[in-house]
């Protein structure tokens, strides 16, 4: 047996065409609606909405139909915008901080290849070396 609330949530779901329903709740819902006016009334109006759903017929035409299509295809092919917040704040700085990440990987690849042993501690005497090389 299922609960009231569980069958609105599966009405509201599936609509009042039990072949739809997955099938361990069709029968708990045909016993439901057999023993509770609440439910048959629920069970009523999902079918009333269900015949309007099917009925609704709208008319476009041609142009109008056209104009829906190519507002979807530009929705779809042109990203949406940032928020206000990013474009004041972070995106001015997005250059200057890869020009920083930049220098900074350099400058550490510098700092630790180039110096021959930059953890040991014999490294004062081959920076010495290398400076007095490049004079």
């Amino acid at each position: 047996m299922i609960s009231l609330p569980v069958f609105r949530r599966l009405l509201d779901l599936f609509g009042a065409n039990l072949s739809r329903w997955p099938e361990a709740t069709r029968q708990p819902a045909r016993r439901l609606r057999a023993e509770s006016t609440e439910a048959e009334r629920h069970w009523r109006d999902a079918q009333h909405l269900d015949r309007c759903l099917h009925d609704f017929d709208p008319q476009f035409g041609p142009s109008a139909l056209a104009r829906v299509r190519a507002a979807v295809l530009q929705a779809t092919r042109d990203p949406a915008p940032r928020p206000f917040i990013w474009r004041m704040l972070f995106q001015p700085l997005m250059a200057e901080a890869a020009l920083f990440t930049t220098v900074a990987v350099v400058g550490l690849t510098i700092g630790l290849f180039l110096t021959g042993n930059p953890f040991g501690g014999a490294a004062d005497a081959d920076v010495i070396q290398l400076i007095s090389s490049i004079e």
